[in-house]
């Protein structure tokens, strides 16, 4: 997402929002599913996988309902190119965003909605003190690999997925070593700092 740029938030969990992304993020649907009405397709399937590449072993991130008109972009090999808004999703943290205020009606209606707000703010940084560990604990599964050391940084690994790479701390004790190049699934903290990185506190084959 680009600097500035606007995005409806459908969803929330921990740290994450999930957005919708803008048009310019584009997936692929099976032109089997879609009838072709111009430069659009419409959906006769009842719910429709919208995919990141054009292959059923793509990873899901969307789904449009039978009936909805998608514009299409190109067609090959039994696959439709199609604008994925606003069926397509992805996950933002919330520290890179500012959640814009909602606009009231009303003065009054204003007034007991920021009343409301403020409430509900200091009530959810009271459970952050309180609960803060709830929040900091991860669970992700890919693969290891032996980090390179790296001034400032406590991490000795690294596990990696299709989606993302995360410098991970694994304790002696985890014999990290005869599980290199292997798909793990870890339960960690995360440690903020110059280097952050998730303190693995479990960690186990796939």
């Amino acid at each position: 997402l680009k600097e500035g740029e606007k995005v409806k938030i459908i969803k929330e969990k921990f740290n994450w929002y999930k957005v919708i992304l803008p048009c310019r993020f584009v997936c692929y649907a099976s032109s089997a599913y879609l009838d072709r009405e111009d430069r659009n397709v419409k959906v006769k399937a009842s719910s429709l996988n919208l995919r990141l590449k054009p292959s059923l072993d793509s990873v899901i991130i969307g789904k449009a309902k039978k009936g909805e008109i998608l514009t299409l972009l190109k067609e090959q090999n039994g696959w439709a190119r199609v604008e994925g808004c606003p069926y397509i999703y992805g996950w933002v943290c919330k520290k890179f965003v500012d959640v814009a205020p909602r606009k009231t009606k009303n003065t009054l209606a204003e007034k007991n909605s920021k009343k409301s707000e403020t409430i509900a703010v200091k009530k959810k940084k009271h459970n952050l003190v309180k609960r803060k560990d709830r929040y900091d604990y991860f669970t992700v599964e890919g693969t290891i690999y032996k980090l390179e050391q790296i001034k400032n940084c406590s991490a000795n690994y690294k596990l990696s997925n299709r989606f993302a790479m995360f410098f991970i701390k694994v304790p002696n004790i985890y014999n990290a070593s005869k599980l290199l190049e292997k798909k793990v699934i870890i339960k960690g903290r995360r440690v903020d700092g110059e280097c952050p990185y998730i303190y693995v506190e479990g960690i186990s084959p796939l």
